[in-house]
């Protein structure tokens, strides 16, 4: 046989064995069986050289962890989970890297970090000096500051390859817990 695993003849054999921080959210192989990922709950992402497995790479996460993988080509992994947005990470130089976001958040991401402190500090300086309750001023304003800029408005839980183009992926699907369904067209990374 070809491949990683062309010269295996038996069932039910183990033939890796790693351990991890945390639970395993999902796995991915290349196309050619080559590189195992693996997007573990403490917000990493392993790279497993199956010619070489005593040597993982681990890439910490900038974001939430991450519940699918797809790898587009055999050197760049799409991901999604906890965060609303689709990762691309991508092999350069022998080295796997975070390179993008297929849905632009910087909008959302400036309103997450100046503003939201700023409004919940002045709305907690009112009540102390005026003394009167927060508690449903600070529901009102939790929500509005969720509101989101991204394509996904709630944790994606689903990624399938809708499209390819001989081996690699051009096109796919996600889902996410609030019913929401998205085609992405994959740019060339």
């Amino acid at each position: 046989g070809n491949g990683t695993f062309g010269s295996i003849t038996s069932k039910g054999e183990e033939l890796f064995s790693w351990t991890f921080e945390a639970y395993t959210n999902t796995i991915a192989f290349s196309p050619s069986n080559s590189t195992l990922a693996v997007a573990v709950h403490n917000s990493t992402l392993s790279f497993i050289d199956l010619g070489n497995p005593d040597n993982p790479q681990e890439v910490f996460l900038r974001n939430l962890p991450l519940m699918n993988l797809v790898f587009i080509d055999e050197n760049t992994l799409l991901g999604t989970g906890f965060n609303w947005l689709p990762q691309v990470y991508k092999k350069t130089g022998g080295n796997w890297q975070f390179l993008k976001n297929l849905d632009d958040d910087t909008a959302s991401q400036a309103t997450k970090t100046g503003s939201a402190f700023d409004s919940k500090r002045t709305l907690f300086e009112k009540a102390s000096t005026e003394g009167h309750s927060i508690r449903g001023n600070m529901m009102n304003m939790d929500s509005a500051l969720l509101k989101q800029t991204t394509k996904h408005m709630n944790t994606i839980t689903g990624l399938s390859v809708t499209k390819k183009n001989g081996d690699r992926v051009s096109e796919i699907g996600t889902s996410d817990v609030g019913g929401h369904f998205h085609l992405w067209t994959l740019p060339t990374f």
